[in-house]
């Protein structure tokens, strides 16, 4: 599995069991960005604070709005999410240095 911008995949674009996980920015009003937008790419202040996120439903806890929180949502995929999920014995390789290959607009 690989993290590439915001989404993490697995071999083939899923994640095991058809997992996508993804860091989710958190807009004012309370409502999440959805998979398709690269957080890390919006403008600063665009969401007061990250959350690690999966296409199953689930969510972590929110972290801070800063480089440190989005690096900590990544973790937390890995962590709380990926790693309890059967056949994710494999380990994560972050890519948190790497450009994505695209984005969609912030809202």
């Amino acid at each position: 599995m690989f993290v590439t911008g915001t989404l993490v995949t697995g071999r083939g674009g899923a994640s095991p069991d058809g997992h996508a996980v993804y860091v989710a920015g958190r807009y004012r009003d309370g409502a999440l960005s959805d998979t398709w937008t690269d957080v890390a790419r919006c403008a600063r202040g665009t969401f007061v604070g990250y959350v690690p996120a999966c296409t199953c439903g689930w969510t972590g806890e929110i972290r801070s709005n800063t480089l440190e929180g989005f690096r900590d949502s990544q973790r937390a995929l890995r962590t709380e999410h990926l790693s309890r999920l059967p056949g994710a014995s494999r380990p994560v390789a972050s890519a948190a240095g790497r450009r994505p290959r695209s984005s969609l607009a912030c809202g």
